[in-house]
């Protein structure tokens, strides 16, 4: 519910090429995705659960959702949690859950709209259902109880114990919370490593991928809320010698 604010650009492309010439494979994962915000009606307090079961992921988390992103990031230069999609939070008088206001305005890809509380919900329920493949799954099926949705830009994650971690793992700092459109997954249906990834809210957007060679990204066509990156597209290439990935980059 936040977004990186590091320089999207030159420093990306030195950081991989760096790690090409040391022979480490760089991680397949996307960064992240605008018209006008439309402003709807505030919903009355609701509050959600995770399914019990559910359809497990079909692929992996390049493969479920376009440049992602999360609650708040960690700054570079102090350390300090920085707001992302959620622009301020705090704890609860229980001690144990916490109240989040959310950025208005931010867009989904492929027009699938503002980003609200309701798509924090669905994020949630699926990395948190029975059967999800997600590695932090159990970690937020058993520390969250329920989500109560206050309105379209606040709501409550009401957990069931005190867990100091709660902000650093729901932040990009950990990464796993990333947030997905419910609109983009209820037209489109679970995404497949042939198929298109759920909509994401970051400055990238997914192009077009070939299995087992590439994944190409290119820049929103919009002004995005937080940043304009540097190069109008990249792409994550998939190759397992290091010689072979040093050549691709000196060809």
């Amino acid at each position: 519910m936040a977004d990186d604010p590091q320089q999207v650009g030159q420093d990306e492309i030195e950081q991989l090429l760096a790690q090409m010439q040391s022979g480490k494979s760089p991680a397949a994962q996307t960064p992240t995705g605008s018209d006008a915000p439309q402003q709807a009606a505030a919903p009355k307090a609701v509050a959600a659960k995770a399914p019990a079961k559910a359809a497990a992921p079909k692929a992996p988390a390049v493969a479920k959702t376009a440049a992602p992103k999360a609650a708040a990031t960690i700054g570079a230069a102090t350390g300090k949690l920085v707001p992302q999609l959620a622009t301020e939070w705090k704890l609860e008088p229980d001690g144990k859950s916490y109240r989040f206001k959310l950025r208005r305005g931010v867009q989904f890809h492929d027009n699938m709209g503002e980003f609200t509380a309701k798509d924090v919900v669905f994020s949630w329920q699926q990395v948190s259902k029975e059967d999800s493949l997600h590695g932090e799954s159990a970690y937020w099926r058993t520390l969250v109880d329920r989500i109560e949705i206050i309105d379209d830009y606040e709501l409550v994650f009401w957990n069931k114990r005190a867990d100091g971690n709660f902000i650093h793992g729901i932040s990009e700092a950990e990464s796993g919370m990333e947030i997905r459109s419910k609109a983009s997954y209820d037209k489109n249906g679970e995404p497949t490593l042939t198929g298109r990834p759920l909509a994401g809210t970051g400055p990238y957007q997914f192009k077009e991928r070939a299995q087992g060679q590439y994944v190409r990204f290119e820049r929103v066509p919009y002004q995005h809320w937080r940043i304009t990156p540097d190069f109008p597209e990249f792409e994550y290439r998939f190759q397992r010698e290091a010689s072979t990935r040093l050549a691709a980059l000196l060809a």
